[in-house]
């Protein structure tokens, strides 16, 4: 140790006379070696002072936010004189390129969207076409024959249709017939029925349906000939009034939601009520043992096709 001691006056004597040397006369440059630091010798206990201070620039490379910004160390060489300053960074662990990892400050989280698929559209979509095609007001034009086992007439009916859902109907018929009765007499007639019809299927635009009612008719026939369309009523010498009910089975052609055709056959069952029935009969014959029959009670089947209007 007192050796050492020793050594450090004759080093800093050795120095200045080691530059002289060094720089010799008429030289036209010459560099000063200025050292600076500290030599420790032993295991004191004090701490060893900070090592040469060295000027370094600091460039920080900006990154997109999801990854962590980077920052990159970049040590310029020490200038020829003067003294370095070192600029130290916050304490972080560089990795193995030399360049400091900063942890960017905390990105605030995304907004939430909440996306509400509504489906109401396209049930007011399916409803609108139901409520289209199932329209519950329709108008009837039918033509129509009537057919007995002697009476053989033709005619126009217009009917008024209630039709709540596809499957169910109610309807309100007027109609005027014209042809020959049973004896062959001009005969007008003007039914008026009311009918309950039941379609299938639902969901097709082709329907068959079957219907039952009944209703009343009242005839009118001119027993010496003439024309059955005659305009006055009064011409006619014989009145009769109808009362009885109908099953029928037929198709409906929906073309459109405010039109449709239809076809039907209808057996009817009748019997007169008015009070002329017991002495004026409608049907009479004679059997062949000379027996002699009459009735007012009367089949037939009508034969029907309608046009029909839905509003």
């Amino acid at each position: 140790m007192n050796r050492a001691l020793l050594l450090i006056p004759s080093l800093a004597l050795l120095l200045p006379s080691l530059a002289e040397a060094q720089c010799p006369d008429g030289a036209s440059f010459c560099a000063e070696i200025e050292v600076e630091g500290s030599v420790s010798f032993g295991g004191g206990t004090d701490a060893p002072p900070p090592p040469p201070p060295a000027e370094v620039e600091v460039q920080v490379d900006e990154a997109p936010p999801p990854p962590p910004a980077q920052v990159q160390v970049q040590a310029q060489p020490p200038r020829r004189r003067g003294r370095v300053v070192v600029v130290r960074p916050a304490p972080q662990a560089p990795n193995g390129n030399g360049q400091v990892v900063i942890d960017p400050a905390p990105q605030p989280q995304p907004r939430q969207t909440t996306v509400t698929v509504e489906t109401t559209r396209t049930n007011r979509v399916q409803v609108r076409r139901q409520q289209r095609w199932n329209r519950k007001i329709g108008l009837t034009v039918r033509g129509s024959t009537m057919n007995t086992s002697r009476i053989h007439m033709g005619g126009l009916e217009l009917g008024f249709r209630f039709r709540p859902a596809r499957v169910f109907a109610f309807e309100v018929d007027f109609g005027t017939y014209g042809g020959t009765d049973y004896n062959d007499n001009a005969r007008r007639e003007h039914p008026v029925s009311f009918n309950f019809m039941f379609f299938l299927p639902k969901s097709t635009r082709f329907q068959a349906y079957m219907l039952i009612g009944g209703g009343m008719s009242f005839a009118k026939v001119d027993d010496g000939g003439g024309d059955p369309w005659d305009d006055d009523w009064d011409d006619f010498d014989t009145r009769y009034t109808y009362i009885g009910g109908q099953l029928g089975l037929g198709v409906e052609w929906r073309i459109s939601p405010v039109f449709a055709l239809s076809a039907d056959l209808r057996g009817f069952l009748r019997t007169r009520v008015d009070p002329d029935r017991d002495s004026n009969p409608e049907f009479e014959e004679i059997t062949s043992s000379g027996e002699r029959r009459s009735t007012n009670t009367s089949a037939g089947v009508t034969g029907n096709l309608g046009m029909h209007f839905y509003f």
